[in-house]
Parts: structure tokens; C-alpha cells; sequence
């Protein structure tokens, strides 16, 4: 038996020990968890800097505090989480009690992404442990020193026969994928996320997929120009570029490029001066293959600021691109880094036609002071989630679930949401033993005349 196939075996008779049900273990785990992210900082912070060049605040503030948020909120809401929920009764059913036990489903695999490393993998965490499960975490192997921190890390603080955590690349995720789990949470790419699916499949194992796609950013004549720009760029310069729910590109009409374009230069001076890449804030590309993707998506394109970067350091400049063709390859993928395209469209109709024509995105944006042109771009699209007037903050609301549809992803999570994707939500439904009206009802031999009238 491998090493991958004797952790599985492990998590899943210590899961069937009962040890990780009762809600004291399980806050307590949670506990501990919080403990680690207060005590651990500065190794943490370390990991993100080494991966992504990641400040000490970017790394604390853009993913600690999530995970932070996350673990806090179930910890004071799990109690509640828990109970059995009464349901309505129908006529035939007045002397039952029918509601619905949060169960846990048992073995859990979540793989966390790269450009994230450490909240794409712990704020699921939370949810499954919340849930009572046992589980495999498996870090992206191309956020390195994350993976290692994690898996040094985890075991001082977590049950280490619940909660083992599984480092490697394509060949481990490959061996760990023919296991049978009772639930997989994967987050990367749409390409990886077919073939989690396909080995999911194979044991009938359900999955959410957290994928990505290019998510457009209208920006209506009737908006304050420079508040907008400001978040933009905020939203798509962090991390380099490198979220799945950045504004991937923006929609709007010829009229407005050249304001759109002199706003976020400004911007981007304010935020990183006039040389990034020597700017703290800054970020690098993951590693050099992503590098040369990027920016082979500038080449050929109408660069109206950076455009430039320096293969040694992956560094990558901010990048604005104009009068951009729709059929260009800048336009065919998620681009997953500091390049910024403006599509020119004469109107709403058109931008959502636009956005329509393609694959639903895992986030859309909408710029306006009018209400009516919101309510018609979330009314006439389809998207993972959205975000009016602001970009990416509808993922930091515990109450709203976050996920993708379609080729961006299927299932949510988040805050109460992540406990009840990581439980089996059971009915039951309890009777008395005493004779009621429904047994001379249901039981032959029946009436010779029947009717619904």
C-alpha cells in the first residue's frame, strides 16, 4: 500500500472512530486553527512572500483575515449549525415530527490553488471540520513554500490522523484522485477541474469546483470615473493579477477609453509609484511558465501603459490595453495576471451581448450610479456572483455563498454555506406507534369508487 493510500486509510478509520462528530472536538479543532494563524504569522506571511513576493500586509490582510473571519464565525455559530431543523408538516403527516440532521459526509478532499495558497486551502478547511469531517488537504505544489509551512505547520495544531496534509505534484494528485472520497473541493483551473471530475466520477463522488473565467467590468457613462478606476485597479493589479474573480477586462463605450486609461496610470502611480516592480506592494508572477503566457498575451496588442517585464524576477508591469479585438487571444482565456484590455461598446444592450456570447464568468462588475442599468445587467446575465459599483467584495460576505455556474464552476461555499456543503442534510421524519387517520387511508383494501374531487 503507498504512502497517499495509508494517510486516506488513517483519515477515514479515525473518522469512523467518531472522535471528529461530538461539537466540542470540532470547536476545539477550530480553536486551534485560530490559534495557529495568531501565533504563526510571521511564518505564514514568510511563505506568501517567498511564493509571491506578497508583503507582510498582503499576505495578512488579502488572506489571513478571511481565514480568520472564517473560523471565528463558525465558531460562534456552530452551536446553532448543528441543531436538527424543523420542517413544515402536510395534512397525512400531523402526528410526525419531520426536520432535517446535518450529518457529516466522512472523507474529505479539498486541493487549494496557488494564487491563494493558504486561504484557497484553510477558509474550506473550515467548513469541513465545522461539518465533522475528516480531511485530506492538498496544497498547490507550484505555491511551494505554502505547501511545506502547511504541512509543517497543520499537524502542531490539528488531529494529524484527521487532518493529514498531503504535499506533491501532478503525480501525487494524480494517485490521490484514485482514492475514494465522500466529497472533493478543488480550485484551480477549468482544464484541471474535468479531469478532478472525471476521477470523482469513477466512485460516484459529488464535487464543487471553483474555477475561474473571464469576468467583465462595464463601466456606464452615468458613473463617478474616478471611483471606479480607483477600485478597479485595486482589484485587478493585486497579487499581480492573479485572482480568479479579478475584473478580467472592462466594457465600455469608445467615448470613455481614454478617461478610463489617464485615471488608472494615476492610480497605479498613487499605489506603487512609478517604477512596481520596486514597490513593496507589488507582486510576481508564480513562476516563469506563467510569465511567458502572460506575456505573450500583450504581444501584438495596443499597450497604452507597461507592457514590460523582467523574466528573471517574474515581474510583470501594470498593463492597460486598448481598442481591443474580441478575437484576439488576450481575449480567448483567463489571463490571470497584470493585463488590463478595454473592449469598446457603443451600449448596455451590446455589453451584454458580449458577456452573454461567452462562457459565464465566476464574477461580473457593473459601474453606475443608475440603478436600472444594475438591475438590467444582473437581470439579463449569468454569473457566479456580482458586484455593483466595487469590485470582488461580495466574496468577503459570509452570508453570500461564493462559487461559480457553468464553465466557472459548480457548488458554493463560505460561512454557514461551507458547513451545509460539507454535511449530508438528512430528512427524518419520527411517528408515534399509536393508531392515527391515515392508517384507514393508506392501508387495502381501498374504497371501489376513488377520486381526487
Amino acid at each position: 500500500m503507498s504512502k497517499i493510500s495509508e494517510t486516506v486509510k488513517r483519515a477515514r478509520a479515525a473518522f469512523n472512530s467518531g472522535k471528529s462528530r461530538p461539537l466540542k472536538f470540532r470547536i476545539q479543532q477550530l480553536e486551534n486553527l485560530r490559534r495557529m494563524m495568531k501565533e504563526r504569522d510571521e511564518e505564514i506571511a514568510a511563505a506568501l512572500y517567498a511564493d509571491l513576493h506578497k508583503s507582510k500586509w498582503s499576505a495578512l490582510y488579502e488572506e489571513v483575515i478571511y481565514s480568520l473571519e472564517e473560523v471565528e464565525h463558525a465558531i460562534a455559530n456552530l452551536s446553532q449549525w448543528i441543531l436538527d431543523e424543523p420542517m413544515e408538516k402536510n395534512d397525512n403527516t400531523q402526528d410526525g415530527e419531520p426536520y432535517i440532521h446535518s450529518e457529516p459526509l466522512g472523507v474529505v478532499l479539498i486541493i487549494g490553488a496557488w494564487n491563494y495558497p493558504f486561504n484557497l486551502s484553510i477558509q474550506p478547511l473550515v467548513g469541513a471540520i465545522a461539518a465533522g469531517n475528516a480531511v485530506i488537504l492538498k496544497p498547490s505544489e507550484m505555491s511551494e513554500q505554502t505547501a511545506i509551512m502547511l504541512a509543517t505547520l497543520l499537524p502542531q495544531y490539528l488531529d494529524k490522523d484527521l487532518f493529514p496534509v498531503i504535499n506533491g505534484g501532478v503525480p501525487e494528485t494524480t494517485e490521490l484522485l484514485k482514492e475514494k472520497f465522500d466529497y472533493i473541493l478543488y480550485t484551480g483551473s477549468t482544464a484541471v477541474g474535468k479531469i478532478v471530475m472525471t476521477a470523482a466520477a469513477k466512485h460516484l463522488t459529488p464535487v464543487t469546483l471553483e474555477l475561474g473565467g473571464k469576468s467583465p467590468c462595464y463601466i456606464d457613462k452615468d458613473c463617478d470615473l474616478d471611483i471606479a478606476c480607483r477600485r478597479i485597479t485595486w482589484g485587478k493589479y493585486m497579487n499581480s493579477g492573479q485572482i480568479c474573480i479579478a475584473p478580467d477586462y472592462i466594457l465600455c463605450d469608445p467615448s470613455l477609453q481614454g478617461q478610463v486609461v489617464e485615471k488608472i496610470k494615476k492610480t497605479l502611480k498613487e499605489f506603487y509609484g512609478d517604477d512596481a516592480k520596486s514597490s513593496r506592494d507589488y507582486g510576481r508572477i508564480v513562476n516563469n511558465r506563467h510569465f511567458k503566457r502572460v506575456m505573450g498575451l500583450i504581444e501584438g496588442q495596443k499597450v497604452a501603459y507597461g507592457g514590460n517585464g523582467d523574466e528573471t524576477s517574474c515581474y510583470i508591469a501594470p498593463t492597460i490595453l486598448t481598442d481591443v479585438d474580441p478575437r484576439s487571444k488576450v481575449m480567448q482565456e483567463e489571463i490571470f495576471g497584470p493585463v488590463l484590455p478595454i473592449v469598446c461598446v457603443k451600449s448596455l444592450d451590446e455589453a451584454i451581448q458580449f458577456i452573454n456570447e461567452r462562457p459565464k464568468p465566476l464574477a461580473l462588475y457593473v459601474f453606475s450610479n443608475n440603478d436600472q442599468v444594475i438591475k438590467k445587467m444582473i437581470a439579463e446575465t449569468s454569473s457566479g456572483g456580482v458586484t455593483a459599483n466595487d469590485v470582488m467584495s461580495h466574496v468577503g460576505v459570509h452570508t453570500l455563498p461564493f462559487g461559480g455556474v457553468g464553465d466557472s464552476g459548480m457548488g458554493s461555499y463560505h460561512g454557514k454555506k461551507s458547513f451545509e456543503l460539507f454535511s449530508h442534510r438528512r430528512s427524518c421524519m419520527i411517528k408515534s406507534l399509536k393508531k392515527d387517520d391515515s392508517d384507514k387511508v393508506r392501508f387495502p383494501p381501498f374504497p371501489v369508487k376513488a377520486s381526487l374531487k
